[in-house]
């Protein structure tokens, strides 16, 4: 079939290239219509595997549509670029273009809101492979949260039968997230193209009225234009190669980033895992292209393990588990059990043999995007097997820190809806009830009363334990883009949270019960990781943070975080242990809400829901531990 396949490719392509160049002769080399021609052609190159014969004529479509002002040559220009880069093994370069292409869909596509829609379904139904081909390529490099931003744009709507913590903005008009190195590159892509754009629409003006004839001074204009397109299309063709080398540039980053992670000291963490009790280790990850290396760290030995999958294909099932593990009526079981035998597997019997109860983990690249909670060994999920904290070099001086006596406790939460974001009726509940109850003593500052200004006063008051619930929306790109919304309806983003004056040194634990408060993503300009919320608090003195992967339910969440505190005050746990022995409540049907089985799984979806309708992982492994775990 392949065969037969090449040989009609074949007895095609002089067909495609007879049709260029009538065109060419017949309207230009620089009419619009020559740029669908040369598309058409490079469509055919890549499917025959003519990558280096389809690269330029994508990029000269792409050059004369912009000057044309023609969106739809202009997406599949970029769409094309996107698919020969990947197969060329630029994966850098290739997502670049996959996120222009995607956004000037959506840019066409924000135009037909007011349309029927079917009319709008059948406008996307044929671009889906733009958005889905930039997705693959996202997931293959680990950054997830891009990836599932963009699968999201597919999603006309989604059910569920509980509120929870997100912004959900329309998918019709939002736009691929752009880092800030690829905001950097758009900018000047948009600069070059944006000239040709306007010397190409005079110059198209003039040749029209030169049927009717032009005067000496339109003929002097046109013959100005003409030579400047001349130098706009070679500065474009400059433009292009010279993005190709920075973006490949920016690849090295890599070697930065596992160079900081500290993996050269980690005989010095032997000394802390002592000091910390009997059977804390320490887990740490490193994903290569051919395999994933697994360094445990006792206090005694250090031992090194390897399961033979790559990066990419590692990547991929992470999204396909964080994409089950998301929808409530899914069944992540086969998947959690498969990731069981890459991620912990190797090391089981290691850990058995130490004795470990405790494991602290240091996770790389797209694994910070998976809670090991979720993970099953074919008998019971890894929360059933170990207390698990996330491993943080922020907070490596602070684990042996001992939480301060007599917790006091301040809660900021928003219960109202505001413009865009659903009310949270559960978290005035979650939030007065840890006081009324008297698990814990302190203040609660619900909707207006949580501002910006409310949260420095109550860091500068010294509160132990900052729980903060309500909407956090992040951004894959910035940290500009990213932002905790206030009670009073104002925006925290991480940016200003780095940039003005919030000290969390005093902070033993800060509970992060928005949606999202674990993730980063991105790249910035330096390379450096975007940090999400919960590793940034912990940059700036807080020792333990609770942070979620995902957008959580409101009222399962609710009924967790109250479990976490009383547990942890009357049987005087850990805070990991507490928050397993919380987790284990929502798996096991030990703890449920009034509204559980309103909000929950309804008992018509799956029987199992009637005793424990918070078992399914959605609602209990998004929460993870990052930092001092005492």
């Amino acid at each position: 079939l392949l065969y037969r396949a090449m040989g009609e490719y074949a007895r095609a392509l002089p067909l495609y290239e007879r049709s260029l160049a009538i065109l060419e002769k017949a309207l230009g080399a620089e009419h619009p219509d020559v740029a669908t021609s040369l598309n058409n052609l490079a469509e055919l190159y890549g499917v025959m595997g003519e990558n280096a014969k389809a690269q330029p004529l994508f990029e000269r479509s792409l050059a004369i549509a912009s000057r044309a002002g023609s969106p739809e040559t202009i997406w599949r220009a970029q769409s094309g670029l996107r698919e020969v880069l990947a197969r060329q093994g630029r994966p850098e370069l290739a997502i670049f273009f996959g996120k222009q292409a995607v956004n000037t869909i959506q840019g066409l596509r924000g135009r037909l809101t007011e349309l029927e829609r079917e009319l709008q379904r059948s406008f996307l139904r044929d671009k889906e492979g733009v958005y889905r081909g930039l997705a693959e390529l996202l997931i293959e490099a680990g950054r997830l949260p891009e990836a599932q931003q963009v699968l999201a744009m597919l999603k006309e709507e989604e059910f569920f039968d509980f509120i929870r913590r997100d912004a959900r903005a329309d998918p019709r008009t939002t736009q691929s997230a752009l880092t800030e190195q690829e905001e950097t590159w758009r900018r000047r892509y948009e600069e070059v193209s944006g000239r040709l754009g306007a010397l190409g629409a005079e110059l198209e003006a003039l040749r029209r009225k030169a049927r009717l004839g032009l005067s000496e001074a339109e003929e002097r204009r046109r013959a100005e234009l003409e030579a400047d397109l001349r130098v706009a299309r070679l500065a474009f063709e400059r433009f292009l190669a010279e993005l190709m080398r920075e973006v490949e540039a920016a690849g090295a980053a890599r070697a930065r980033e596992v160079g900081e992670r500290g993996l050269v000291h980690l005989r010095a963490l032997q000394g802390t895992l002592a000091a910390l009790g009997e059977g804390v280790v320490t887990l740490h990850y490193l994903m290569g292209e051919g395999r994933l290396s697994v360094l445990l760290t006792t206090p005694a030995v250090q031992i090194a393990r390897s399961s033979p999958v790559g990066a990419r294909e590692l990547n991929r099932r992470i999204g396909e588990f964080r994409r089950l593990l998301q929808n409530p009526r899914s069944d992540p079981l086969p998947l959690a059990q498969e990731l069981y035998r890459i991620l912990v597997a190797p090391v089981a019997e290691d850990l058995r043999q130490a004795g470990a109860q405790t494991l602290m983990v240091s996770l790389d690249g797209a694994l910070r995007y998976l809670p090991l909670a979720a993970l099953h060994d074919g008998e019971g999920y890894l929360l059933e097997r170990y207390r698990l904290a996330i491993f943080t070099e922020a907070a490596k001086d602070k684990l042996r820190d001992a939480p301060q006596p007599g917790w006091r406790f301040v809660g900021l939460g928003l219960t109202r809806p505001v413009q865009g974001f659903e009310p949270l009726p559960a978290v005035r509940e979650e939030l007065e009830g840890i006081v009324k109850a008297g698990v814990l003593p302190g203040e609660v500052y619900l909707d207006d009363e949580f501002t910006a200004r409310r949260l420095r006063d109550s860091l500068d008051r010294a509160y132990p334990v900052l729980h903060v619930a309500s909407h956090f929306v992040f951004q894959p790109g910035t940290e500009a883009n990213s932002f905790l919304l206030l009670g009073d309806g104002s925006r925290l983003t991480l940016r200003e949270l780095k940039e003005r004056d919030f000290d969390f040194r005093h902070v033993d634990l800060m509970a992060l019960s928005a949606c999202d408060t674990a993730v980063g993503g991105g790249r910035d300009a330096n390379g450096a990781e975007i940090e999400g919320f919960g590793a940034l608090v912990q940059r700036q003195g807080a020792r333990g943070v609770i942070a979620t992967l995902w957008p959580v339910a409101d009222e399962s969440t609710g009924l967790l975080m109250r479990s976490f505190y009383r547990l942890r005050e009357r049987e005087r746990l850990s805070k990991a242990e507490a928050l397993r022995r919380a987790q284990l409540a929502l798996l096991r049907g030990e703890v449920s809400g009034a509204a559980g089985e309103a909000r929950g799984l309804r008992r018509t979806d799956r029987p199992a829901a009637a005793s424990a309708p918070y078992a399914h992982p959605y609602f209990w492994a998004p929460f993870i531990l990052m930092g001092n775990w005492l």
